[in-house]
């Protein structure tokens, strides 16, 4: 298992991968559920996995705070791109049908402080500032409000910053090629993928523990709002992963086999409280 591991194939194909749209908002409005009477709300959960980043081939990172490469403003530039066509603003209130009084907000950002994560969320931040108005501010557990530039906007979100949406950390490994690293602990590495522990590092079981807690803490600050929320979670590609295996109920040995290539979105229709109204709309699709 190489947690920051570049691939050029999507999990799924096309068909199963596309994301809902504006033109299919009012499947993503309030609704009642006739049995109980119970109104359930729809929010949106966008996971995108960074884009390149200044490191040789063959070096292990993890937690290595890397810079990003040239291809920067063009990665985010299609993220704009992107959340133009799949976010709901203010503009598209007219597509939800039965709930037109419905108040969209500007989607929240959660960011892995790693530079690669919250640059590309920085500068996405900017851009729902500088074009739309109407935001919300959601604080999450083990996360730091971060002001962004804003210009034209009423009011603003800051970017927030989620420790535990951090990669896995590899300790002593972390800058390392994996030659000198040596086939000896690679194999052992191979031999026990949940438990090994990386030196002055982390398991893989450990750093899941540590996502599907800010994840669960995610979930319940949702459970808890009264009107569509969209959230975007920069991160990394064994976060997504993790969050995917728990949205799924996949068994975490297995969703390490998950692609989520470099600069992907994997999203999901978060119904609080009510799991099997929930959908995974789009895995690994590529920017």
């Amino acid at each position: 298992m190489v947690i920051e591991k570049d691939s050029k194939q999507s999990l799924m194909p096309e068909a199963v991968t596309s994301d809902l749209s504006p033109s299919s908002a009012h499947a993503l409005t309030s609704t009642s559920n006739a049995t109980t009477n119970v109104t359930t709300i729809n929010h949106r959960i966008f996971l995108v996995r960074h884009g390149d980043v200044d490191v040789p081939s063959g070096v292990c990172y993890g937690q290595l705070d890397c810079a990003v490469t040239s291809s920067f403003n063009k990665d985010v530039q299609k993220l704009i791109d992107y959340f133009q066509t799949h976010c709901l603003f203010s503009e598209h209130k007219q597509q939800l049908q039965h709930h037109k009084e419905q108040k969209i907000d500007l989607p929240i950002i959660i960011t892995s402080p790693l530079i690669r994560c919250a640059q590309l969320a920085e500068g996405l931040q900017t851009y729902f500032d500088n074009s739309y108005s109407g935001t919300k501010d959601l604080t999450s557990k083990g996360s730091a409000s971060k002001s962004s530039a804003s210009k034209g906007a009423t009011s603003k979100n800051a970017v927030q910053i989620n420790q535990d949406f951090k990669e896995i950390n590899f300790g002593q490994w972390e800058g390392q090629s994996w030659q000198s690293i040596g086939q000896k602990n690679i194999e052992e590495w191979n031999n026990d993928l949940l438990d090994f522990a990386f030196p002055d590092g982390e398991s893989a079981r450990s750093f899941d523990r540590r996502v599907i807690s800010a994840w669960q803490t995610l979930q319940q600050q949702l459970a808890e709002q009264t009107q569509i929320q969209q959230v975007i979670i920069i991160c990394h590609a064994g976060v997504i992963r993790s969050i995917l295996s728990d949205f799924l109920q996949i068994p975490l040995q297995h969703s390490l086999t998950l692609q989520i290539d470099k600069m992907s979105v994997s999203s999901l229709n978060l119904v609080s409280n009510q799991t099997t109204l929930s959908r995974c709309t789009g895995v690994n699709r590529l920017l």
